[in-house]
């Protein structure tokens, strides 16, 4: 991939880079997961602002709220929302849609360090539709 490709400072880097670069970071094949509703529940204001955000996004058909996972990295259950996207929207673009919902949203003002925005599809829709906090359905 080439980066600012018409300008004096074009780079080309990897892929996996760019995805890096864009806050994509897929788990690793073979990876096992938790998922499930928070042990805590979060705020209702929390929720009220993710359910907003994402009802503002027509890309967006379906996205749940809830605790993920992954048992190999070691880390803490993150609260995460999940997003299933029209499928015309690609992975950047994906990553450009997060972005512009949850920037406004400051995790911490909310007591998270962070919120995890993961694309669905797969075992994790399926996981995601049965445990979590439905924040938008389209049909």
């Amino acid at each position: 991939m080439v980066v600012n490709g018409a300008g004096r400072g074009a780079i080309a880097i990897s892929r996996s880079a760019a995805r890096e670069l864009a806050g994509i970071l897929p788990v690793p094949a073979g990876s096992t997961f938790r998922i499930g509703q928070p042990a805590k529940p979060p705020p209702d204001g929390l929720v009220d602002a993710l359910r907003s955000a994402c009802e503002r996004e027509p890309e967006v058909r379906e996205a749940y709220l809830y605790q993920f996972q992954i048992v190999e990295r070691g880390e803490p259950p993150a609260i995460a929302v999940g997003l299933l996207l029209d499928d015309s929207v690609g992975e950047m673009e994906g990553a450009r849609i997060a972005r512009s919902l949850f920037g406004d949203i400051d995790p911490s003002a909310w007591g998270y360090e962070f919120l995890d925005v993961q694309p669905l599809g797969g075992d994790l829709l399926d996981l995601a539709r049965a445990s979590g906090t439905v924040l938008v359905r389209r049909d």
